[in-house]
Order: C-alpha cells, then structure tokens, then sequence
C-alpha cells in the first residue's frame, strides 16, 4: 500500500524532480539539453564536476544517481552505457548554475509555498489512507532524504520556476510582420508543368553475370537476414505473503510512538475574531462598547475587520501571543499595540493542547512499521533473487529458492514481435517492455536481466531461455531477385542520365515533349503542407519549392524521373487568424527556448561548470562497481 501510494504521488512535479534529475520549467516546459556542448572535462581528484566554483562530490552523486536508478531498474553500468548517468550529471549542474542565479538575482521563495507543495505531494497519499505525517515520512524514506533536505529542493525548484518565467517574459511576441512572413512561406503554392520518363521504357540493358550479381548480394546482404530472435521467460517475484511473516512487539510499537509523539499532538490554538484601528483612543472607544456587551463587529465598525480564524501560538502576530494565549476564558482583550496599527481581539474558541492516546494510534503505527519493514523485506528479497541469477544460478534451481511465477515467450525479435508481428513482451509490462527488451538482448542464454519494479508495483525480470542468430537466405534462393534488382537500377541509372542530358540541352519542354513523343502535363496549387502530389515522391517537395520562376528541375517519381518547370508561384492573398496564433506561438516558444540556452551559456561562463570525465569512466565505465 505505502508502495503503491508513493508510486501514485511520484506523477507530481517535485517527485519527478527528485527521481529522474530532470528540472522541468513549469511555466514553459522548457527541456534542457546539453547545447553546444557547454559541460566539459577540467575537473580532478574525487570530484565529479565543479559548478559556480562549488565541488560536486563523487560521494554525493553517486548516491543521488543511485537513487534514480533504482526506479529505472538500472545498475549504474548500464547507465553510463546509454549516457544516462551524464545526462542527470548535466541536470545537475544545470540546476546548480540556476540556483546561483536565483540567488544572485535575489529570488527567495517563503514557507507558505514550500508547505503548499508539500501538501501537493502528500495528496495522492492521504487519499489511500495515509495521514499526512505518514505520507511525508514514507515520501522522505522513500528517497532517502531528510525533511531539510526536501525542503531545500522544492524552495530551490519554486525558485527556478520564477527564474524561468522571468526569463521567458523577456522573449517578446515575434513582430507581426515575421509572423505573416512565416504564414506565407508555409501557404505559398506552385503551378508546373512535367513530362514523365518511366524506368521501364529502358529495354537495353545490361545482362547481369555472376559476379555481378554475388557483389549485388555482398552490399545488400542485410535484406535478405532473418532477424535473431530469443526464447524469454518472464519472472514474477511472489512478495504478497512476505506480510504475514512480519511481528512487530508492543514495546517497538510505544517506541515509536514516544519517538514521534509530535506527529500525535495537536498544538493549543485559540480562534479569535479582531479588528485593527490605528489610533488607541478609537480601539479603546470600541472595545468599552464591548464590555458594555455591544456586537464585536458592530462595536468595531471603524477598524478593519477580520471573522473569525483559528491560530496556533507561531501563527500570530508575537505582541499577541502572550495575551491570546494566556487568556483562560473566551472573551475581547483590551487594545494591544502591533505594527499592524491597535488589535482589539475576542477569543471564540479556546482548544487546549490534544494528544492521541497511545491506544488510539497503536493500529495506525502498526500499519506504518508493517509497511517500512516490507519495503525492506521486499529490497532484500529482490537483491538476494539478483544476486542469484548474477552468480549463475539457473531458472530450475531458483525456482527452489525463491517464490515467483514465469511465463514464457517465443521468438522475439529485437523489437519485441514475434514472427507474426504480435508483440506479446508489450502486452504483459507495457511501458518497461522496450528498456526490458534491450537488456534481455545484451545476455547470453542462462542468464537473467535484473529485477526492476513495473507499473504494477511487481517485481519482474526476464530469463534468456536460448538464442536463435541471425541467418541470411543463400545467395541461390535470391539470384533472380538479385538479377530483377540489378536490372532494375541499371534501367534507373540510363534513364536519370537521359533526361539529365536533356535538361542541359537548353531546349524547352514542349520541344523535347515533342522529339520525344510525349506530351506536358500540370499540376496547379502545389502547397508545402499538402506535400508533392502524385506521380512525385513524397521528399521531393524540397525540390519543387527550392527552385525559382521558369527553372527547370529533375523530380523523383514513384517508377521513374519527371522533367519540370516551375510556371507560377503564389503567395495566400488571405490570412487564417487560427493559423497567425499557432505560428506565433510555436514562434514565441523558439525564441524562448533560445533565450534560456544563451542565457544557461552565458552562467556557464560567468560561474563555471566542469566535469572529470575520466572520474565517471573509471567510476562507472568498468564491469564492477566501486560503491
């Protein structure tokens, strides 16, 4: 359960933060990339990068990288591998250079939304159940952080954010006039005029021998492969019934509570209605008529007033704590001076100071401890499975040991289809699929990807059951399909030539229509967005709209060359107020993108940002780990 909730909460803006490294801007979404290049070697020692002339300990990354990792089920091996552990490095160092220049700037984000966004992130939680203190601990265990160390992160990732609309509000709307510019180009339509020359009308060419034909095979032997293809089993890890061996004493269960005593107690708050004048002599005058048992908010008429809201001791103004807070019954106290102006405050409620028995919470602490210790239990269960299959236990024999269900799959390609295009991997783990797929095709037979957490919340891993390689089809299956194909691009070959010639002989089109027996043709109101029309291939609209007035050009078609010439073009004597607004937009988007890339450059060079690349290769390039 505390699993699940924690998995739910993680679809939050701060979770995805602390997880994956990846500081997402939320008010442009702006994707951070490594431009350019900016983050280079020219660090040494045991530091795996310096940013703003602050040292990013290996120790220190290596934990927050792990921590990452281990919702990805990857090792930090495979990671480096696939560039993952530079681009959370990147990210990192990208976030420290903009926390500098928040800081810098003078950006400071208060309690009230740090105590907001953690309400956020807690939600999901509270809604399974939780209370809101168990949801924070399980989200802080969970990440291995301290509640100093959330906070931190969210004032700094709030600071961001103000930074990035600070930054966008400085990209302008593009001028009008580029946006019309924009609008034409992508709506300017050409007419022209074509003769066709088709491949087939070529009859001469040359028979293909032997050698020919086994060179043709050589260069394009890929097309004739059968793809390899793997034998999977699927592997479940049972966890349900490691719950019910779990017993937790009374005396750990009051433990924690006397511990925690604090998560129990509801401070003494006091709800109280005022009202703020700014001279003594008009408060006192309102607060004698409520002695003399006038409304308190018509007695207050003159002043500011305020309903009643209910304070706990820090929560209020400090020239009122005392007063509030010592009174013993509920009733207005005199005027009482505050840099607001003069208070006059009528005490409505008085709650004192409230502890939940330890009885009360004894289930609820139950449940809590039950949830950590399986969460644990769980890890170890899942390290002991990988450590199995790392020192080359076999499938039968885990079976033995370790409680899980398999299931099998046959013929998987690369791509997770079976040789009739079902992709029955995808089917059964969805969105980890594709990343279990690639590490299943780096093993051997016998051997066993590590376990990783689906969306399910299961443990799972695949076996390698045996491996079939890629074949290729012999060249004597395919020589007459060797010998059409050699045909084929000889017929091509003569024909481009051909009509080459004729479009460097300065005649007209409708001469050479004429020496040739063929006849000219048009196509009107050709337009970028549609695309070239039929006969012309589809990548040729690059051509079409590359050339100028009257030139004539040589376009692909589907079974041959078409010889053109450019008649007329237009521009849209119309504009689509719909279509002005998006290209605005995706316009506004770009200059944005480029004003935060410049910006992040320019803070790389005033602060300075390296890395020790020769530290994350030792580190994390070899087969065995260091940490």
């Amino acid at each position: 359960m505390a699993m699940q909730a924690l998995r739910d909460g993680a679809s939050g803006g701060i979770l995805k933060f602390i997880l994956f490294g990846i500081l997402a801007l939320a008010a442009g979404g702006l994707v951070f990339t490594d431009v350019g290049g900016f983050f280079r070697g020219g660090v040494s020692g045991s530091n795996v990068a310096k940013v703003a002339g602050n040292d990013v300990p290996l120790v220190s990354f290596d934990r927050m990288l792990r921590r990452n990792l281990r919702q990805l089920g990857l090792t930090p091996q495979q990671a480096y591998q696939f560039g993952f552990t530079r681009e959370i490095l990147n990210n990192e160092i990208r976030r420290r250079l903009l926390i500098q220049s928040a800081m810098d700037a003078g950006i400071m984000v208060d309690k009230e939304h740090v105590v907001e966004q953690i309400q956020t992130i807690i939600a999901p939680a509270i809604q399974n159940g939780m209370t809101a203190e168990e949801a924070l601990l399980n989200i802080l265990r969970n990440q291995g952080m301290s509640e100093q160390e959330l906070i931190h992160t969210i004032a700094s990732e709030r600071a961001l954010t103000f930074l990035s609309g600070a930054l966008q509000s400085g990209a302008k709307s593009p001028s009008p006039y580029v946006v019309r510019d924009l609008y034409a180009h992508e709506n300017e339509t050409r007419n022209i005029s074509y003769i066709t020359f088709p491949h087939k009308d070529f009859e001469d060419v040359e028979e293909p021998d032997e050698a020919k034909l086994l060179e043709l095979y050589t260069a394009t032997k890929e097309t004739f492969a059968s793809p390899e293809t793997r034998d999977l089993t699927l592997i479940t890890l049972n966890t349900d019934a490691i719950a019910d061996t779990l017993a937790i004493s009374e005396e750990n269960l009051r433990s924690n509570y006397e511990n925690n005593i604090s998560l129990y107690t509801t401070p003494a708050s006091r709800t109280i209605e005022q009202a703020i004048f700014q001279s003594e002599n008009e408060a006192q005058q309102a607060y004698d008529a409520i002695e003399n048992d006038a409304n308190f908010k018509e007695a207050t008429k003159g002043g500011d007033y305020f309903p009643p809201k209910s304070f706990e001791r820090g929560s209020i103004l400090e020239e009122l704590q005392e007063p509030v807070f010592s009174a013993e019954s509920e009733d207005a106290l005199p005027p009482v001076k505050t840099p607001l102006g003069w208070n006059v405050v009528n005490i409505t409620t008085i709650d004192d100071e409230n502890v939940k028995s330890f009885d009360s919470v004894k289930a609820s602490i139950r449940e809590e401890m039950v949830q950590n210790m399986l969460i644990d239990e769980i890890y170890t269960l899942v390290d002991e499975a990988d450590e199995f299959f790392i020192t080359g236990g076999s499938l039968e024999d885990a079976q033995s040991v370790f409680n899980f269900e398999t299931k099998s799959f046959e013929d998987i390609n690369a791509y997770g289809q079976t040789p009739e295009k079902e992709t029955p991997l995808q089917d059964a783990l969805g969105d980890d699929a594709q990343d279990t797929l690639q590490d299943a095709f780096t093993l051997e037979t016998g051997e066993t990807t590590a376990f990783f957490e689906d969306n399910s919340g299961k443990f799972t891993a695949v076996h390698v059951d045996s491996i079939t390689h890629k074949t290729y089809t012999p060249f004597g299956d395919v020589k007459d399909d060797l010998k059409q194909r050699f045909i084929a691009d000889q017929k091509a070959a003569k024909n481009k030539a051909q009509v080459t010639e004729l479009r460097e002989s300065g005649k007209s089109l409708e001469e050479i229509a004429k020496e040739n027996g063929k006849s000219v043709q048009s196509k009107t109101s050709i337009s970028r967005k549609d695309g070239a029309p039929a006969p012309f291939a589809q990548n040729t609209v690059s051509t079409l709209f590359g050339a100028t007035i009257n030139e004539t050009i040589l376009i692909d078609t589907k079974n041959g060359i078409a010889l053109a010439r450019i008649d007329k073009a237009s521009l849209p004597e119309r504009t689509d107020d719909a279509e002005l607004e998006r290209i605005t937009q995706e316009t506004q988007k770009d200059l944005q993108q480029e004003v935060f890339t410049l910006y992040l450059k320019e803070k790389q060079n005033q602060y300075g940002a390296s890395v020790n690349e020769s530290l994350l290769k030792r580190t994390y390039g070899q087969e065995s780990e260091t940490f």
